[in-house]
């Protein structure tokens, strides 16, 4: 499971628990978030990973080309 923290810039923290699957695996990390959080769209979620305002089991991800893993 992945679990992804958003803390956008004078917004609430937002977090979400993802699964990854197999099928999931080696996905660019914006496509997947854009594809499992609707609400966002993935030039946002681009933005949101160069801020660091994103982490994924507890590391900060700020490169947008970051891949999933199982």
């Amino acid at each position: 499971m992945l679990t992804v923290v958003i803390i956008p810039v004078n917004m609430s923290i937002k977090t979400y628990n993802i699964i990854v699957n197999e099928d999931d695996t080696g996905l660019r990390l914006d496509k997947f978030l854009a594809l499992r959080l609707p609400d966002l769209s993935r030039v946002r979620v681009q933005a949101l990973l160069e801020q660091a305002c994103v982490t994924c089991s507890g590391k900060t991800v700020n490169d947008t080309s970051a891949k999933t893993k199982l």
